[in-house]
């Protein structure tokens, strides 16, 4: 069997603490040199207490992908009664900032880091600091750059240049694309795709 047809792709949602348990994470057997294991996570919340990354550890993987929302950087206050939407707060970069610090501080993501896992990761629409927002947001490139800061990307990158972060990375086994989510989207688009979950 080649690495291709056996790599071992598992799901992993930091924000469900009901799969943690008492006794702690269970090593997961993997033989060597036979799969890539590749974790992913969304939804994370910086300042929650995020008790999954003991079994994200335990199962040593070969590379985390951030599947985007990240971290929340903008804010919601209720529900506006006389519109019936939600009260939303864009993120501000130091919001931001403080955010990222906070997730790079916390001591699972940190051990994480400190392994030999690949580090990969795109971002959605929380993490670039407006619920549901799209290209036109006042603050995509600071967003930008505090997510690109966070993930390390290298100060010459080209996903320092161009607008969005997606990009490509080879790892043993099937290639791996990180796309752009909703931040990528015109406001036209984004009004659609709000009608299309209101029905």
């Amino acid at each position: 069997m080649t690495a291709v047809t056996s790599a071992l792709i598992a799901a992993v949602f930091l924000a469900c603490p009901a799969v943690a348990t008492k006794e702690g994470p269970s090593p997961v057997p993997r033989p060597p040199g036979r799969s890539t294991r590749v974790l992913f996570g969304s939804c994370n919340r910086a300042q929650w207490s995020q008790p999954l990354w003991k079994h994200v550890l335990a199962r040593s993987p070969d590379a985390w992908i951030w599947a985007g929302d990240n971290v929340y950087g903008d804010r919601t206050e209720g529900i506006d009664w006389s519109t019936g939407k939600i009260r939303a707060h864009p993120a501000t970069e130091e919001r931001l900032g403080r955010l990222y610090a906070a997730q790079l501080a916390h001591p699972g993501y940190a051990q994480l880091l400190r392994s030999n896992a690949t580090i990969l990761a795109t971002w959605d629409d929380h993490d670039y600091g407006l619920n549901d927002g799209d290209r036109t947001f006042h603050l995509r490139r600071a967003s930008q750059r505090r997510f690109l800061d966070f993930v390390r990307e290298p100060a010459l990158s080209a996903r320092r240049l161009r607008d969005g972060v997606y990009a490509s990375r080879i790892l043993p086994g099937p290639p791996v694309p990180i796309g752009e989510g909703a931040p990528a989207q015109s406001a036209e688009a984004a009004g659609q795709r709000r009608q299309s979950t209101k029905r």
